[in-house]
């Protein structure tokens, strides 16, 4: 591995864009917008943040200041490296940090935010962190332990085609996706039919009697969208969704649905023990 101090021309960050930059996450136009604006005002400094190229060759980081490089046509002096690890691509930031989203679409996954979004949201489940408030506060999860989630339960990608499925309908779904997608993989280790059933039942509205559970949901879901009284917050919406699913799956009828804060929320029932073990 070497580095060397060099003056970036426009010509020079066009060609490295056009033939090294085939391996890396979507543009954020907002972070080459800011990072022009200061090259064009002359306050770009070099500050020892490099570009660097991995051992075969390609773009690992520096994507958009070579992309500002270009939009304001003006020469930067920075420092660049070569002969990284090409592993090492995934520690790397390059003004905006790498999301878990960002690194599943470099490495070619179809819905990377959905699937992001939903790995996430089984990791809050499997670390019993959904009584929070917004399910993030308490244990964190990097993403490297995310990718190894993802790596056990290759499964949830079909749960992510299904979410995909059902939130294009009219009407959409009520439930955040992250959500969504993460208690349909779960629900789908109890009974996949059901799972899809309940979800699908839910999203339509079809075919629901009085004292149905997907009805009590429905209409629980719906009053919370209109009220501000009953804003619904995450864990309440968990709570709901989940306290329903096991009166579908057991053929129970429900009469209510009461969320209490300090009350612990409910495990979804019939989850296999062995899955229950290896789910982190």
């Amino acid at each position: 591995m070497y580095s060397k101090v060099m003056t970036i021309t426009p010509t020079e960050a066009t060609l490295w864009l056009d033939t090294k930059n085939t391996r890396n996450r979507p543009i954020s136009q907002s972070t080459v917008d800011r990072y022009c604006q200061e090259i064009k005002q002359g306050n770009w400094k070099n500050n020892g943040q490099a570009i660097i190229f991995g051992k075969n060759g390609m773009l690992l980081n520096g994507q958009h200041r070579l992309k500002a490089v270009v939009a304001a046509n003006k020469a930067i002096e920075t420092l660049v490296v070569w002969g990284v690890e090409n592993e090492a691509f995934d520690t790397i930031d390059d003004g905006n940090k790498r999301s878990l989203a960002d690194v599943l679409h470099i490495d070619g996954e179809t819905n990377s935010n959905l699937l992001s979004s939903g790995v996430r949201f089984l990791w809050v489940y499997a670390t019993g962190q959904v009584e929070t408030r917004d399910l993030r506060r308490g244990k964190i999860a990097t993403k490297t332990l995310l990718q190894e989630t993802l790596q056990k339960h290759p499964k949830i990608r079909s749960s992510v085609k299904f979410y995909s499925m059902i939130k294009a309908r009219p009407g959409g779904l009520m439930i955040p996706a992250g959500m969504a997608i993460g208690l349909h993989y779960l629900f789908s280790l109890v009974n996949e039919n059901k799972a899809d059933e309940f979800f699908t039942r839910f999203q339509s509205g079809l075919e629901l009697t009085d004292g149905h559970p997907v009805a009590i949901l429905r209409a629980r879901l719906i009053q919370g969208k209109r009220e501000w009284a009953t804003r619904l917050t995450p864990p309440a919406i968990y709570y709901y969704t989940v306290t329903a699913w096991n009166a579908f799956a057991s053929d129970t009828p429900l009469k209510r649905l009461m969320f209490i804060p300090d009350v612990p929320p409910p495990d979804i029932e019939n989850l296999p023990k062995k899955m229950m073990k290896d789910l982190l």
